[in-house]
């Protein structure tokens, strides 16, 4: 004789964002601002790639998505206009950056069909590419965008975030045909 295992209790995922504003956020720490500046400086390309997963020759060959999310968040709590120096040593504003960080993972990343993008990307070798999701990394990425929404006047960002919660609850959760989902 064994116990009977408990039945999970049912989720129900209900996706109401409360948005944040520059008054919640509050500034950026200065440790956090200069955090994001080495980031920057470090591991994002001119093009907006994220040069994260090296090679044993030092060249960037995968970028993950978390590190996309990552990137985003960053870059959504500066200001707009503030100017980053990248990899290469040229300069870019915040928001030109944080517009080609997500426009080459859009470009790269999207899984047909979702808002959600694929957990890795290799450049150049599809062995490294991954056609499965890491929804912390949409969740952060979503976040990024109702932050720089927010902060920068720009409800198509905000529509976009809310695109990527739909999906990931619509897609990556199931209904036990009992009304329940998980």
């Amino acid at each position: 004789f064994s116990p009977a295992t408990p039945t999970p209790a049912p989720v129900t995922p209900t996706i109401v964002p409360a948005l944040p504003t520059p008054d919640t956020l509050g500034p950026i720490s200065s440790e956090l601002e200069q955090d994001a500046k080495l980031f920057v400086s470090s591991y994002i390309n001119a093009d907006g790639s994220l040069a994260v997963i090296y090679d044993s020759n030092n060249n960037p060959i995968a970028q993950h998505s978390e590190a996309v999310g990552y990137a985003l968040l960053l870059l959504a709590r500066m200001e707009a206009g503030e100017n980053l120096t990248l990899r290469d040593g040229s300069t870019i504003t915040a928001k030109e950056l944080f517009d080609k960080v997500l426009g080459y993972a859009d470009s790269h990343m999207s899984i047909p069909g979702t808002n959600l993008h694929k957990w890795r990307y290799g450049y150049g070798d599809s062995n490294l590419t991954s056609t499965n999701v890491a929804p912390d990394a949409d969740v952060n990425r979503a976040l990024a965008l109702f932050i720089a929404g927010e902060r920068w006047g720009n409800q198509a960002l905000t529509n976009e975030a809310l695109a990527i919660l739909n999906d990931i609850k619509t897609k990556l959760t199931f209904n036990d045909n009992n009304g329940n989902n998980y």
